[in-house]
C-alpha cells in the first residue's frame, strides 16, 4: 500500500471499523488478520487499510495504530512526514507499549 498523497507527522490516514468475536472464532482463513482486543480473550478483525499494509520492523514503520475499543475501530496514523508514493508500513511485533490504546 501506497501513500496517494502526502501526510504529516500524526495526521490520521484512516479510520476503520472493527469486527470483534471471541478467541475461538478467531481462527481459520483470516486468522493472521486479527488483533488483541478488550476484553481479554477478544480479537478484533479491522476493515480497512490495515489489512493490507506490510511489515516495516520497528524502524521502518511510518504508520501507528489507535485502537478505539469503545467505538470498535482502529485509527491509522502517520509515525513521521509521508510523501506522496511513499509505502505505508507497520511493525506487527509492535510491543503493546507502542500502541495508542483508548477506552
Amino acid at each position: 500500500m501506497y501513500a496517494a498523497r502526502a501526510f504529516q507527522r500524526g495526521e490520521i490516514i484512516e479510520t476503520c471499523p472493527v469486527i470483534v468475536c471471541r478467541a475461538w472464532e478467531a481462527q481459520g482463513t483470516f486468522r493472521d488478520y486479527w488483533w488483541e482486543w478488550k476484553p481479554r480473550g477478544r480479537y478484533g478483525l479491522p476493515l480497512g487499510y490495515v489489512s493490507m499494509m506490510n511489515h516495516g520492523g520497528r524502524r521502518r514503520r511510518n504508520v501507528l495504530v489507535t485502537r478505539l475499543y469503545g467505538r470498535r475501530v482502529m485509527q491509522l496514523r502517520a509515525a513521521r512526514a509521508i510523501s506522496v508514493g511513499e509505502e505505508l508500513l507497520l511493525d506487527y511485533g509492535m510491543p503493546s507499549y507502542d500502541f495508542v490504546v483508548l477506552d
